[in-house]
């Protein structure tokens, strides 16, 4: 009875209740909490923090080491094929290799995915722009711009976009609206100085030396134009010089090229000449060609095109008729294909028909330098004397390739031709290219 007083008394104050010595003290419970808070900071962390092939890809970027990069996010992909971001790397490494188809379709399948990365679409842009697919770039620069239509970088490019297309009111405008987005924008501001035309030139010079174990030594010098007007016409003018057999001629050749769409062309073109005896009077000739996007992973495109040339010497004339076929392989690989007839006809003979045929593999090497191999078989040439007439040849030759910049390169070539009745002919030549 006094317990039960004692518990329900109200005037007795009731003591407070002490914490079980078997349980934590307030101390281990903050303690606890703050661990458990650390955790999962250190958890959410874990899942933010940087992977590891990407930060070895962006110390390789530093040191310019694009090769090792490359690797490195294939060898991600191989671990993980549907990481996204490692596709995106690659499709990015690629196109830094100047291997645009494979790059392309990098890009394509990360955007298949994720239409709505930016990134992405900006970076397929740069690319149809390096292969001056200028529309197609427009359009995804549009597409860009309504994803992120603050976002500065985006209307600059597109403004390269539009200098390419020769849309110079338009590139004014744009000028403005990048202004507006982006009052600091140091590219922006300079507008259209800051961002000079493609290249619409190409001016080529170049010499070769021909040696034969049965005469004396000839060369040829030669000057080239090439000039791309607009997307529809480009020209091409050359100047040739020849010393052969102790005479001397000259050559004179213009062609005009149609594009016909985006896949498709045409040219046609003539050449006349201060001849002396070694070279045609005069030439024609026109060629038709296709062009086609290939979704495959050994064949990347392909282009064919058939090809009508006439030769008219003082003493022959002679018909070429042929079909060429160009194969766009992976990493920047390339293979050709011709083959042709020629129906030769002498003053002093008869005419016959002869088969020819010619086959040429090119490939990268080494960053800006690249190279190919060749055969031939038959003449592969009627532009002097020395390759008419009724003879069996095969021809071996090989060419490197070296870009300084985007606007200038140099080449140079060895061919080796075995004719029948032990003749042979061994050329050396080199040139030079210049776009503006």
């Amino acid at each position: 009875m006094t317990d039960i007083q004692h518990l329900t008394n109200r005037a007795t104050p009731v003591p407070i209740l002490a914490w079980p010595a078997s349980q934590p003290s307030f101390l281990a419970v903050l303690t606890a909490l703050f661990f458990g808070l650390f955790a999962c900071g250190q958890l959410i962390s874990a899942q933010e923090a940087v992977p590891n092939w990407l930060i070895q890809v962006r110390a390789d970027l530093k040191k310019n080491d694009l090769t090792h990069a490359l690797n490195v996010t294939e060898q991600r992909i191989a671990n993980n094929p549907s990481d996204l971001e490692a596709h995106g790397w690659r499709g990015r490494l690629l196109a830094w290799h100047n291997r645009w188809p494979e790059a392309e379709t990098e890009y394509r399948y990360v955007l298949n995915q994720k239409p709505d990365d930016v990134d992405m679409v900006i970076g397929l842009a740069d690319l149809f722009q390096w292969q001056r697919r200028s529309a197609e770039a427009l359009q995804l620069l549009d597409r860009a711009r309504a994803l992120a239509p603050n976002q500065s970088d985006i209307l600059v490019r597109r403004e390269r976009v539009l200098a390419s297309l020769r849309t110079a009111s338009e590139t004014h405008t744009q000028s403005r609206q990048s202004l507006a987005a982006s009052s600091t924008d140091h590219d922006a501001k300079n507008g259209l100085a800051a961002h000079p035309n493609e290249p619409r030139h190409e001016l080529r010079i170049g010499t070769d030396v021909d040696f034969f174990n049965y005469t004396n030594a000839a060369s040829t010098f030669d000057t080239t134009l090439n000039s791309r007007w607009n997307r529809s016409w480009s020209t091409t003018f050359a100047l040739d010089e020849y010393q052969r057999f102790g005479e001397s001629a000259g050559k004179f050749t213009g062609k005009l090229t149609r594009n016909l769409g985006k896949a498709d062309w045409l040219s046609a073109g003539s050449a006349v000449a201060h001849d002396a005896g070694i070279i045609p009077r005069a030439e024609a000739f026109f060629e038709y060609g296709h062009g086609m996007r290939l979704h495959h992973t050994l064949v990347r495109g392909l282009e064919t095109s058939y090809q009508q040339h006439w030769f008219w010497y003082r003493n022959a004339r002679i018909l070429t008729l042929g079909g060429t076929g160009l194969l766009y392989l992976p990493r920047d690989w390339t293979w050709l294909l011709s083959v042709s007839a020629a129906r030769s006809e002498f003053s002093t003979a008869g005419s016959d028909w002869q088969p020819n045929g010619h086959t040429r593999l090119g490939f990268p090497l080494w960053q800006r330098l690249s190279g190919n191999v060749s055969f031939g078989v038959g003449s592969e040439s009627f532009a002097q004397i020395d390759q008419t007439g009724h003879f069996a040849a095969r021809t071996f030759a090989g060419a490197l390739r070296y870009k300084f910049t985007d606007t200038q390169d140099v080449s140079g070539y060895v061919a080796c031709q075995d004719r029948s009745q032990g003749r042979n002919q061994t050329t050396v030549g080199a040139n030079y290219g210049f776009r503006f």
